[in-house]
């Protein structure tokens, strides 16, 4: 029995190597993309790897019926029980997780006598190892996916329509996200029809001797956060100058970082607005030491994770570095960029428009405190919606927008919490941060 155990057991955390790794990607990136790449097929291998290390002959046959629906059950469950620990203050959230436990407990007896009593059949396939290797083997052809969010993020954004009472008194810079190109041109040149607002794109590129956005590249958007705000702050300031009006700026994915790091480091006073399209909510909540290091938190989730990558680069043809200076630039400053997306920022108004899925790479706690508007969409596809544009002009005009959806964000996101890796202290990777401070708005960490 203890051989039994031991096999199994070892068999399970290899199938599971490459989806822990995933959900440390998840922390460390916020983009829900790997929640949904990673919980998935965690849910399946619970499905059929239930016999592991109960049984010696767990791979042969198809799992039993009455053990996977078990183990479907306590998923459901440890789901909801996530969303009434996170959201009950102590001390019930203590005595919430002792209940919880003791469900568990009570669920794992019974998926233990359905497959202890279960007959199987059919004896000779192997279903088990069959469907965890299929699975790993699936991450390959993954990129090909994510070759159609990048077609999708290399559409230039349309622009904005025009109220009745004429445009906003801002002038606006669009902010690309991960993989955006830029052609060096704005959404006014040419025939700018007469019922759409005129906008100028950030280039990651920088600047021309005339003080205009330079055609940039996919790759481009891969350089450090630093970086891009320094050359939003020179784009801010030609902008500024050239029409003489103060300015608004819509930052999309991974823009709103770029958004959030200028304004957090460098902010121009004529910056008097900032819209967060299709945010990341919370990332560089996990870490991975850079490559080459032989020790830090992280170190064999950061190397599965660049074997990973590999395999989806090699696949798809996409250029995908878990060490691009963007992310290494997150990573290396989580006091900067952790909780900090739906914070404040004194004299400039906010709001954020939020896809409905960016609610699986939150964490419970992490404040939202500025308008604050949930889209039935998914990453990325904030910005599409004719209700959203009509509300982004609205709040350009000056109008308060109402919060809508901040109660089923924090649901959804407290669900999500039971199946994310565990946030890493930030003591543990920053310098002089307290060992247990609680998620908060800290504006203007430099």
């Amino acid at each position: 029995m203890l051989l039994t155990a031991i096999t199994g057991t070892a068999a399970l955390t290899v199938f599971m190597l490459p989806w822990a790794a995933l959900s440390v990607a998840l922390s460390a990136t916020s983009l829900s993309w790997f929640f949904v790449g990673d919980v998935g097929p965690v849910f399946v291998l619970a499905l059929v790897m239930q016999r592991a290390g109960l049984v010696p002959t767990w791979w042969q046959g198809i799992p039993p019926l009455a053990g996977a629906l078990w183990a479907a059950l306590a998923f459901l469950v440890m789901t909801i029980a996530s969303v009434l620990v996170s959201t009950a203050p102590d001390p019930f959230s203590i005595v919430l997780a002792g209940v919880a436990g003791a469900v568990n407990a009570w669920l794992w007896r019974r998926l233990l006598a359905a497959v202890l009593t279960a007959r199987v059949r059919p004896v000779r396939v192997p279903a088990a190892v069959l469907v965890a290797v299929a699975l790993v083997i699936g991450i390959a052809p993954a990129g090909f996916l994510g070759r159609a969010a990048v077609r999708d993020a290399q559409q230039p954004p349309s622009p904005l329509p025009s109220r009745h009472d004429g445009n906003p008194p801002q002038a606006l810079i669009f902010v690309g996200g991960f993989d955006s190109v830029g052609d060096g041109g704005s959404s006014d040149s040419g025939q700018q029809a007469a019922d759409r607002i005129p906008f100028e794109l950030f280039s990651y590129a920088g600047l021309d001797e005339q003080g205009r956005p330079l055609p940039y590249r996919a790759e481009q958007t891969q350089q450090s956060l630093e970086r891009s705000a320094e050359l939003l702050d020179a784009q801010v300031t030609a902008v500024h100058s050239r029409t003489g009006k103060p300015v608004a700026l819509l930052g999309d994915s991974e823009g709103t970082l770029v958004v959030r790091a200028y304004l957090q480091t460098r902010p121009h006073p004529a910056v008097v607005a900032a819209i967060l399209l299709s945010p990341l909510p919370n990332p560089a909540v996990a870490s991975y030491p850079p490559p080459g290091a032989q020790h830090g938190w992280g170190l064999a989730a950061g190397a599965q994770l660049r074997a990973i990558m590999a395999v989806v680069r090699w696949s798809s043809g996409l250029q995908i570095d878990t060490d691009a200076p963007f992310l290494r630039s997150v990573l290396n400053n989580p006091q900067r960029y952790r909780d900090q997306m739906f914070c404040p920022v004194p004299g400039t108004r906010l709001v954020a428009f939020v896809p409905l899925d960016a609610a699986l790479a939150g964490r419970p706690g992490s404040p939202i405190e500025v308008p604050f508007v949930l889209v039935d969409s998914a990453h990325g596809g904030a910005y599409d919606s004719n209700e959203v544009q009509r509300q982004i002009v609205a709040f350009l005009h000056g109008e308060a927008l109402p919060t809508a959806g901040a109660a089923v964000y924090r649901i959804l996101r407290a669900a999500a919490a039971a199946w994310q890796a565990p946030p890493l202290r930030l003591a543990l990777v920053a310098s002089g941060s307290a060992e247990d401070e609680p998620p908060r708005c800290h504006p203007g960490i430099p």
